[in-house]
């Protein structure tokens, strides 16, 4: 598991970009964001984001929500960013 912790404005999903061109075209891919940020090039990318509640306070997804999801998939080897908490 790779981390990337930084502060702001320091590239890091630029860098993780350029790194994802060295993942192999054959692999799956499974992405967690607040803001959908990563641009993987890959054919098999699955993209996840996070929302906020709704103005009546419903509907937020949280990265917690996605667990069970990431498990199932069970992507490997696997990358971590910053998962800041809310």
């Amino acid at each position: 598991m790779s981390s990337f912790r930084e502060a702001p404005d320091q590239a890091k999903t630029t860098l993780l970009n350029v790194l994802s061109g060295f993942i192999p075209e054959n692999e799956r891919i499974l992405t967690i964001e607040d803001a959908a940020e990563l641009q993987l090039q890959q054919q098999h990318v699955l993209r996840l984001e996070t929302k906020t509640a709704n103005v009546d306070g419903s509907g937020e997804t949280t990265v917690r929500d996605f667990g069970p999801q990431f498990i199932a998939h069970a992507p490997r080897p696997y990358c971590g960013g910053r998962v800041s908490r809310r």
